[in-house]
């Protein structure tokens, strides 16, 4: 079983009571694996009019992908 806890934005107007309805006051609950990793990734599509077009696509943006998850390493230790 997944079980995902993420904190929510603490205000004075947010119900902070355990309920049956809301079994984790203060938290974003996600039971699925999917939730979790949507947190971290980041998907684009793509469309070509051709199988090459689609490949030299691919092959160009390869190189990005270490940039793009440096950028967002740094991006997120900032926010801790």
């Amino acid at each position: 079983m997944v079980e995902i806890l993420i904190p929510i934005y603490k205000d004075l107007k947010t119900n902070y009571d355990k309920s049956e309805i809301e079994p984790y006051p203060g938290m974003i609950y996600m039971d699925c694996m999917a939730f979790g990793m949507g947190n971290t990734c980041f998907q684009i599509t793509l469309g070509f009019c051709s199988l090459n077009l689609s490949k030299l696509a691919y092959d160009l943006l390869i190189p990005l992908t270490p940039i793009i998850v440096r950028i967002n390493f740094f991006k997120t230790k900032s926010l801790h």
